[in-house]
């Protein structure tokens, strides 16, 4: 028998709030973002509302605030979704999060053995 944790939500969660960390530039309005996590883009989106001149992200709204791994005051960095209207690098936000409930998932995989 095997027992995996699968989940820990004890003190991470969804990103419910945030703030802009860095602007990054070259952006433009209507882009979609994802986060850039160590896995890949992520489940974390954020669409480009309005930029300045130079594309820098001026606001954005969460349009899927991602898994409830993001620990409170995390920088998160966020890559393209394509297609894209601009060709922005380096827009970050601050993460502000719900805390988790403090339950655990458990996964056990067992398996029947016929003995001869």
């Amino acid at each position: 028998m095997t027992l995996s944790l699968i989940n820990a939500n004890l003190t991470n969660g969804k990103v419910t709030s945030s703030t802009i960390n860095a602007a990054g530039s070259g952006y433009a309005a209507g882009d979609t973002l994802a986060d850039d996590s160590m896995w890949g883009p992520g489940d974390l989106l954020v669409v480009v509302n309005t930029v300045d001149g130079s594309g820098h992200v001026l606001t954005y709204t969460i349009t899927n605030n991602g898994t409830s791994g993001w620990a409170p005051g995390q920088t998160i960095g966020f890559v393209n979704v394509a297609p894209q209207s601009g060709s922005g690098s380096g827009f970050k936000l601050t993460a502000g999060i719900t805390p988790g409930d403090g339950t655990l998932k458990l996964v056990v995989n067992y398996e029947v053995l016929t003995l001869s």
